[in-house]
Formats: structure tokens, C-alpha cells, sequence
């Protein structure tokens, strides 16, 4: 869901209707067809951006980030410390999907 936030953060807005159904398709395992939209929409905006501040790579996470959770502080800042460590796995693919490696 992080994607979905970071949308948002990257000044793509979703429709609250839009969000609704991603959320669901995601909980329903179906996150394919999200990840295939806002590979578009990400395509899009790149196109309007140099190439270092282009989106490369994403990954959904299977929830949202949470403050309660310890990955937002209470102003909803990212605690990048505790994402890093809960989620180092995906973003290691991240990163070797972006140098090619097991692609």
C-alpha cells in the first residue's frame, strides 16, 4: 500500500473511488492489476521528469504504513530505520531488479 501513499507524495492523485479499489483488489490478492496501473501512471509522470528524479522501480507493500506500527511518526513522516529493517528483502529486489540481477 506504501505505492498508493507515495502516489500521493510524488503529486499523483487518486480518486477516493480509485483508492477504494485498489485497496481492495490488493486485500483480495489481485495487487497485479494495481501494480499494472500505477506502472502507467508512474510511465506518465516520468515523461515529464529528468531522468534522476525518474521512478525506476516500486513494490507494494500488504499494508498500510502505520504510526501505531512505528513506520510513521505521528506527523506521518516515514521512519526509515524500521522500514528498512521490516522490509529489507523487498526492497534488496528492488534494488536488483534495478541492476538486472534475476531478471
Amino acid at each position: 500500500m506504501l505505492a498508493l501513499t507515495m502516489t500521493k507524495k510524488i503529486g499523483i492523485s487518486l480518486r477516493d473511488d480509485l483508492y477504494e479499489w485498489a485497496v481492495h483488489e490488493v486485500e483480495e490478492g489481485r495487487a497485479e492489476s494495481v501494480s499494472a496501473l500505477i506502472a502507467e501512471v508512474v510511465a506518465r509522470v516520468n515523461e515529464d521528469l529528468p531522468p534522476a528524479a525518474c521512478v525506476r522501480e516500486f513494490g507494494l507493500f500488504d499494508k498500510e504504513l502505520h504510526a501505531d506500527d512505528g513506520e510513521l511518526t505521528r506527523t506521518n513522516k516515514v521512519r526509515r530505520a524500521t522500514i528498512h529493517s521490516k522490509y529489507e528483502s523487498m526492497i534488496a529486489d528492488l534494488y536488483a531488479r534495478k541492476a538486472g540481477v534475476g531478471t
